[in-house]
């Protein structure tokens, strides 16, 4: 009689890659308790994976998507580690027998994260990847690609682009690495949020050099179509109610005491955070949103009172269906100024004046002054003939905080202060 030690069992396809993704993650963490590890990287690798589907038909057509999707990608792991490199993604993603359409598959792309060194882990990402692809079955086409996005024409996006990237490549190769991608589309003009770059990424074929005079030309119409996506998709995004209700979330969650107002600096990580997540507003659009929540000039922000009409702001640069009209009014401002000379004139008595103020205030000659001083400085008699709101002054602030560090070398001081050559270059 055979004992069941005798007993043969079929090792399920997953088990080895799921076993080697946690044995990387353990050598990594080096942690010192590996059962405590163990017990919670299987719990949040077990929520990353477990259907949130109602019961029925969408739970099953997400567990086969799922199922299908891991199939294919167990496929492309030859080393069999539970990772893969982005083209590999697509690779599998493009495969004929999970015949998804395009924008399936760029939404895909655009959701899956990378780790440290540019590896996807496809079992985390697998269940999400499946229930975007079934959603974006089910809603409307896509529209033509906006006259702007997010305040920028395709133009302006793309010469903002060209401007980061020659940059970091001052012999005009046209090529630069996969990192240094990533950081030029951070710079001020852009701060793409991670899914953006993430679907710039994933339409590039190499894993380690970006050809960015071939990748530019095709991104308009990429982001584009991935933030119409996002604004379909996304409860939090889909109407100016959502967002102000996101927003509230956001800000109460910093609010330990429940005073129904929290510092500005808090509120500013929160907003970069969030369009960093989804959004990628650039520097100055975020300002501009930030410039609701302090009209009095005041550190501390009521956030029941700015939410709404920050989320009226944030939908209107979002939503394509108001980028015609935002273009048209930006466009007749512009034919009222006076010419380009006369233009950069009065910007520089602009700056003259600010950096007059700032140097006022600035008894010590550090360079730097704290935000509220700054303020102060900005209302001061010296700039009267500025006839800044308290509204404005603020945006000026905060605008010139999130450039300095790309505008200026000194700029090494902590948000609390502001480098007065940043202020005046803002």
């Amino acid at each position: 009689m055979s004992s069941s030690t005798d007993q043969q069992f079929t090792i399920p396809p997953a088990l080895p890659s799921i076993l080697k993704g946690f044995a990387r993650e353990t050598l990594r963490a080096q942690p010192q308790d590996i059962y405590k590890f163990a017990a919670q990287y299987f719990t949040e690798l077990h929520s990353t994976s477990s259907l949130q589907t109602q019961p029925g038909l969408a739970g099953d057509a997400t567990a086969n998507m799922q199922a299908d999707l891991l199939q294919h990608f167990l496929d492309e792991d030859s080393a069999n580690v539970g990772f893969l490199h982005r083209p590999g993604i697509v690779k599998a993603l493009h495969a004929g027998t999970l015949a998804l359409s395009n924008r399936q598959i760029q939404l895909a792309i655009a959701n899956c994260n990378e780790d440290d060194e540019g590896m996807i882990d496809y079992h985390k990402e697998s269940v999400y990847i499946a229930k975007l692809v079934l959603i974006a079955q089910g809603t409307s086409t896509q529209p033509a690609a906006p006259v702007m996005l997010r305040g920028q024409t395709k133009s302006e996006l793309e010469a903002a682009m060209m401007r980061a990237c020659q940059e970091a490549d001052p012999e005009d190769t046209g090529v630069i690495s996969c990192q240094e991608f990533k950081t030029c589309m951070q710079s001020p003009e852009l701060t793409l949020c991670f899914k953006d770059v993430n679907l710039l990424l994933g339409n590039v074929d190499s894993v380690d050099t970006v050809d960015y005079k071939n990748v530019i030309p095709e991104a308009y119409g990429l982001l584009s179509a991935r933030l119409a996506d996002e604004l379909q998709i996304n409860e939090q995004l889909t109407s100016v109610q959502a967002i102000s209700k996101h927003l509230l979330q956001l800000m109460e969650e910093q609010d330990a005491q429940h005073s129904g107002t929290i510092p500005l600096a808090q509120l500013v990580t929160s907003l970069q955070a969030l369009s960093q997540a989804c959004i990628g507003l650039n520097n100055i659009t975020l300002a501009c949103v930030i410039g609701h929540a302090c009209s009095s000039g005041s550190e501390d922000v009521k956030y029941d009172v700015w939410a709404p009409a920050a989320a009226a702001m944030l939908y209107s640069m979002l939503n394509p269906a108001a980028a015609s009209v935002r273009l048209a009014a930006a466009e007749e401002f512009k034919g009222r100024g006076e010419s380009e000379k006369k233009r950069s004139a009065n910007l520089q008595a602009l700056q003259d004046c600010l950096q007059g103020a700032f140097q006022e205030a600035d008894k010590a000659n550090s360079g730097s002054l704290p935000t509220q001083s700054c303020a102060m400085a900005v209302l001061s008699p010296a700039t009267d003939t500025l006839k800044l709101t308290p509204q404005a002054s603020i945006l000026t602030l905060t605008s010139a905080e999130w450039q300095a560090v790309p505008v200026c070398s000194q700029c090494t001081t902590p948000n609390t202060c502001v480098v007065i050559s940043c202020c005046t270059c803002a």
